[in-house]
């Protein structure tokens, strides 16, 4: 009973040291555990805390953490940026990648190499959606991608194109009967 009751125990002590010999994040790293987004707080030899959106720390037991897939954002010194945008379909599909190439060769944080690529991605219910692939370094994620999502929605206002939210039109058909001349109605 106790060497089953210990079985958790044992297990996130074990993980624990697997984890920090193989160095697969570090404090101040953001990543994807178990499931769990958040910038790595402590690295205990029992648990790992990650501070999530809103300064919540999110306890993960290093078992649960081994045996579960982990994703480091930061490890590498470039990061690539996938946004993906959407235009109606009475849109001129060329002059919406040349605005997006644009705006991405343009920005001087985005990285000449691997080339800016916009995709042609989905004809969707209400939309054509693009999806705009490019990198930057690390640190300056998010700031670049904010920055290009900004531009992109400048520019293609300004071009008169059109960027479609999901709507839906009703029609009613017979909804409202006919009123009968029998003589009975008030």
């Amino acid at each position: 009973v106790i060497a089953f009751g210990m079985k958790d125990t044992v297990n996130n002590f074990a993980a624990g040291i697997w984890i920090a010999s193989m160095n697969l994040f570090e404090k101040g790293e953001e990543v994807t555990i178990a499931g769990h987004w958040g910038i790595v707080h402590e690295i205990g030899i029992m648990a790992t805390q990650i501070t999530a959106a809103g300064s919540n720390i999110i306890t993960i037991p290093n078992g649960m953490a081994w045996n579960d897939s982990i994703i480091n954002y930061t490890r590498n010194p470039e990061r690539r940026i996938d946004q993906s945008f959407g235009v109606s379909y009475e849109s001129d599909m060329t002059e919406v990648v040349q605005i997006a190439l644009s705006i991405t060769r343009n920005h001087s944080a985005v990285l000449d190499r691997p080339e800016p690529v916009i995709i042609f991605s989905e004809m969707a219910d209400s939309s054509v959606n693009f999806t705009i692939r490019c990198w930057t370094k690390t640190p300056d994620y998010y700031g670049t991608r904010a920055d290009i999502l900004r531009s992109l929605h400048a520019e293609l206002i300004t071009a008169g194109i059109e960027i479609p939210y999901p709507h839906m039109d009703i029609a009613f058909r017979n909804a409202i009967p006919e009123k009968k001349d029998d003589g009975f109605s008030v």
